[in-house]
Formats: C-alpha cells, sequence, structure tokens
C-alpha cells in the first residue's frame, strides 16, 4: 500500500511539473530574424521597456515585464561571453515575446486605475523611484498595486485612495529633494562646521529660506513656475552660507567676524559680476565686429567700474583688516596698557604706561613687552605706514614739552624700525600739550593727556 501511494505521489509531481512546463513554454516567442543585429536589437528592447514603464506595464503585468528584462539579460550576458548568434537573438526573441504579454494584459488593466496609475507616473517622472532615500517607500506601494493589479475592481476605494496619496507625496519628496537637495546639504555641511556659533545669522536666513520653499512647493508641486523664486531664494541664501563659512574658516584671523565675512563675499562677488560683464562685452565685440568704437568705449567705462569695484574692494579689506586687528589688539591689551580704536582704514593704539623717565626720552624696560604688542599687530595689518605721536600734559615749560613729545615719539619710532618693522613708512611726530584729551586741572585729565599714539595702516594685502 505505502508503495502504491508512494507511485501516486510521483505520478502526480510529474504532472503538475508537465503542466508548469507547459505553462512556462506558452509565451510566443516574437520573430527576430537570426541575421539580426544583436547589439541593435538589445538597444530597441531597452528602449521598449521604458516605453512600457511610461505607461506602467512594469506593475500592471508584472510576471511577464519581469522575464522580459530577464531575458534581455540573458542576452546582454551572452554577447559579452560571445556566445553563438542564435543563442542571443533567440534570448531576445523571447524577451520580446514577454514583453509583448505583458503589454497585452495591462491594456484591459488600466482602465480600472487611471488616476492612481496617473498619479504613480507623476512621481515617476518627479524622480520618486530613483532618490535612494524614497526607493523602499515607492517599492512597497509598488508591490501593493502589482498584488491587485490582475483586478483592480476588487480593491476597497479608501485603498485605492490612500495608494493613490501615497504616490502623490512621494512626488512631493522627489520634488522637494530635486529642487532644495543641494541647499539642504550646504546647510548641514555648514553646521557640521559650527555655523549656529560662527555664522548664526546667515545660518537662520538659508534655514528660513528652505522651509519656506520647501512649503511653496508642497502647494505648487505641479505648478513648477510657482516655485521658481522661492526655490532660487532658498539656494541662493544656502551659497551665500557656504561663502561666508569659507571666509571664516580660510581667514587668517583666529575668529573673523560674520559681519566681516558677509562683506567680504559681497564685495567678491560684485567683482565677479562686473568680470562677467566685461568678458561678455568682449566676446560680443569680437562676433559683431561692428561698431567698434562704441564698443571699445563701453568696455573701458567698465574697466574703469571694475578699478573703481577693486579699489573698494581694496578699501574694505583694509577696513576689515583693521577690525580684525582691533579684536586682537583689544584683548592683547589691558586698560592700563593701552586702548585701540578704529580710525577710517588705520588703526590706532594709544599707549597709556610707557613710564618715561621724568624730563627723559629713554624706553624704560618695563614698556618693551608693551611695544612688542604693537608690533605683533602692525605685523599683523602687513604695516604700510607707522606713525608715532607723542603728547605730553601742560606741565612746565610749553617749548620743553614740545621738544620732550618728540623725542619720545622718535623713541617708540626708533624701536619699530629696529624691530622687524624696517620695511613700513615709520614716522615721529611731537604734540606737546596742544591736543589736550582731559582738563590738564587734575591729576587724572593730565595723567590722559600724557600718551604715545601709534597710527598704524595696513598694507594693501593684509587680508585674504
Amino acid at each position: 500500500m505505502k508503495q502504491l501511494n508512494s507511485l501516486k505521489f510521483s505520478a502526480l509531481a510529474l504532472t503538475l511539473a508537465l503542466a508548469v512546463a507547459g505553462c512556462a513554454s506558452k509565451v510566443n516567442k516574437a520573430d527576430i530574424s537570426s541575421s539580426a543585429n544583436p547589439k541593435e536589437e538589445i538597444a530597441k528592447m531597452e528602449t521598449d521597456l521604458k516605453e512600457a514603464q511610461s505607461r506602467d506595464v512594469d506593475v500592471l503585468a508584472f510576471n511577464d515585464y519581469d522575464k522580459s528584462i530577464k531575458s534581455l539579460e540573458e542576452a546582454k550576458s551572452d554577447l559579452a561571453s560571445g556566445q553563438k548568434q542564435e543563442e542571443i537573438i533567440d534570448d531576445l526573441r523571447m524577451s520580446r515575446g514577454y514583453l509583448n504579454s505583458a503589454i497585452k494584459k495591462s491594456e484591459g488593466r488600466r482602465s480600472q486605475a487611471t488616476a492612481l496609475l496617473d498619479d504613480r507616473q507623476m512621481a515617476l517622472k518627479a524622480g520618486a523611484a530613483s532618490h535612494p532615500e524614497l526607493k523602499s517607500a515607492w517599492s512597497k506601494i509598488d508591490r501593493e498595486v502589482i498584488k491587485n493589479a490582475d483586478d483592480f475592481s476588487k480593491v476597497d476605494t479608501e485603498d485605492m485612495t490612500e495608494m493613490q496619496s501615497r504616490y502623490v507625496e512621494l512626488e512631493r519628496q522627489a520634488t522637494v529633494i530635486t529642487e532644495l537637495g543641494d541647499a539642504k546639504a550646504r546647510i548641514n555641511g555648514a553646521k557640521n562646521d559650527r555655523a549656529e556659533k560662527r555664522a548664526p545669522k546667515t545660518l537662520k536666513t538659508a534655514e528660513l529660506s528652505v522651509a519656506n520653499a520647501e512649503s511653496i512647493i508642497s502647494t505648487n508641486v505641479r505648478n513648477p513656475a510657482g516655485t521658481v523664486a522661492a526655490v532660487a531664494k532658498a539656494n541662493s541664501d544656502a551659497k551665500m552660507l557656504t561663502d561666508v563659512m569659507e571666509k571664516i574658516k580660510t581667514s587668517s584671523t583666529k575668529n573673523l567676524a560674520e559681519a566681516s565675512a558677509i562683506s567680504m563675499v559681497m564685495q567678491t562677488r560684485q567683482i565677479s559680476d562686473l568680470k562677467d560683464d566685461v568678458t561678455l562685452q568682449q566676446s560680443q565685440t569680437e562676433l559683431a565686429k561692428s561698431d567698434t568704437r562704441a564698443k571699445n568705449q563701453e568696455l573701458m567705462a567698465k574697466d574703469r567700474e571694475l578699478n573703481q569695484s577693486e579699489q573698494a574692494l581694496d578699501r574694505t579689506r583694509a577696513v576689515i583688516g583693521v577690525q580684525q586687528a582691533l579684536e586682537k589688539a583689544r584683548s592683547g591689551f589691558t586698560q592700563s596698557e593701552a586702548e585701540a580704536y578704529q580710525q577710517g582704514e588705520n588703526l590706532v593704539i594709544r599707549l597709556k604706561t610707557m613710564s618715561f623717565p621724568s624730563g627723559g626720552a629713554n624706553l624704560p624696560p618695563e614698556a618693551l613687552p608693551i611695544l612688542a604688542k604693537v608690533a605683533d599687530v602692525a605685523r599683523d595689518l602687513g604695516a604700510a605706514k607707522i606713525r608715532v605721536e607723542g603728547h605730553t600734559d601742560s606741565t612746565g615749560d610749553r617749548s620743553k614739552n614740545q621738544t620732550l613729545s618728540e623725542t619720545r615719539a622718535r623713541a617708540v619710532a626708533s624701536y619699530f624700525k629696529l624691530n622687524g618693522l624696517e620695511d613700513a613708512d615709520v614716522s615721529s611726530e611731537g604734540y606737546g600739550l596742544s591736543k589736550p584729551l582731559g582738563t590738564n586741572k587734575t591729576a587724572a585729565g593730565r595723567a590722559q593727556n600724557r600718551r604715545v599714539d601709534v597710527v598704524i595702516t595696513p598694507g594693501p594685502t593684509n587680508v585674504q
């Protein structure tokens, strides 16, 4: 009895195997000539498969579409390994046959879910299937469509709507990634470089612009014209954040102020825009070969404008250099030693405690560390000029005070010449009691008036 049952089972298994084999062989191979060019036929198949996907054949008749792809891959593999042409053509016949079958099956199915599949195509065009971060969600919805493709009429209306809304959401997400992906990447990169601390205002502006653009995209996914301005601003503000952070990171100053970095970026952009204008005008002149005199006059005007802008940039750099040096000087001197302030493009360091001997101009030892700090600031600025100004209070003879202020100023100037600043134009001048800062009637006022001012003019290349 056991042996009989075993035979019956074997017979049943054989019957099922034959049935499966029969089903597998039912596809009608396409009529492709044995003399056809395999490479050309492969290219045609790839084009037709993409076209079929644009009509949702890949989900409406998944099994046959998938087999078509696998047969095509087999043809490619046979071609690469040098198999006989007939084997390659036969693979292509199978691939074409499965695709024809898939297209035929899908024709009656699409009309049952037109709205769903239209939204799928919109999401596909937006790139939802190609963005790595969306592929998993895309595949999950596609699997549900494939599962119901045989008869969409059996799908509950609520479930159909839910699938449709998921495609719409993927379309939105894909559009945001395409339009704002670069801006978001710039912001994340800036945050990794501590933008919250180093450029907080520029970071906040970029973040708000991107958030605004994403909101506008969400309500205008299929109206690109309505998002252009917001997207452009978001990308522009994110680029500004990148440029400002780059200036801060590459600055020779340890802690370049955000406002200074912004000013430097804006000036650089203005110069770049003007150079682009000049280049465009030159190209147009070369091509047109007409009205040369007028063109040259226009170019000369542009050159003058460019030179003026470059000069303005140099002045801005000088001011920024002074600001940077000012920050360093204020942190380097105690209140009793000196105070620093900006005077146009110059930096003024007012020395308070030079401790000259009464009536004398020799530099006391305790003054040398303070002067060394001043020299460091001047070197940082690449000083082009250093002017030392001597001042006294009103005590004593006016003539003697004038002479004393001059000799003390010369002594300080000589220090700078002998300590690494010989390339700068170092000068000195004494003003005696003619420029008091406070009243000479009090000890505090007289102490304020007894001073040495060092006026530093930065060189042209002190700021990068």
